[in-house]
């Protein structure tokens, strides 16, 4: 995981966490 689909390489987790975190809470209000 860390991919950024945009920069279409690896991104250091400071900069990925808060998508994961992002990602997290959408999947949590779609549920």
């Amino acid at each position: 995981m860390g991919f950024d689909r945009e920069g279409g390489g690896w991104v250091p987790a400071i900069n990925y966490t808060p998508i994961y975190s992002a990602v997290i809470k959408v999947a949590r209000y779609l549920v």
